[in-house]
């Protein structure tokens, strides 16, 4: 009876012990996992502010590009206006 407590103490014994290092490993393991989910959030957080810089400098050369297109639709205008002046003027 008493090798038998025995065994079954040292049964326990191993019980806790594998339980202990499951343990350990599942805390290793989501340790590692927390620090893959952080590297990817900075990561994302980076491209994101990327991607914002990116949208910014495109909205900045397309308001450029609007400036430029009515600058020259304007010299076309007047352009336009001053040869009616002359023909009027060359018609008198």
């Amino acid at each position: 009876m008493q090798e038998e407590n025995l065994n079954n103490h040292s049964l326990m014994g191993i019980d806790e012990i594998q339980s202990k290092s499951y343990t350990e490993e599942l805390e290793a393991s989501l340790k590692e996992r927390a620090c893959l989910i952080k590297e990817k959030e900075e990561l994302i957080a980076s491209l994101e502010q990327q991607l914002q810089k990116e949208i910014h400098l495109h909205e900045v050369a397309l308001e450029k590009m609007k400036v430029r297109v009515n600058e020259l639709q304007q010299r076309s205008t007047e352009k336009q206006e001053t040869s009616k002046t002359e023909e009027h003027r060359d018609e008198k």
